[in-house]
């Protein structure tokens, strides 16, 4: 990992026996001199959007720079 404190790590998967894929995700410490900062302004972009058949989530990739 390129940068202490926290990292997100995912992992997208569609076991046989089910017609619709999974998604785990598990926080991951990263060791070091972590020292949090507020995170960048939001440019303008729509959260999510929900319907009965649908959803869509919208995201940014946020970076940290130490």
């Amino acid at each position: 990992m390129d940068a202490p404190g926290q990292q997100r790590v995912f992992v997208d998967f569609k076991p046989a026996a089910r017609e619709e894929g999974l998604t785990l995700g598990v926080d991951v410490p990263a060791p070091g001199d972590y020292q949090p900062q507020a995170l960048p302004a939001r440019r303008g972009l729509p959260r999510s959007t929900v319907t009965p058949s649908t959803s869509v989530v919208t995201w940014s990739r946020a970076t940290r720079r130490g």
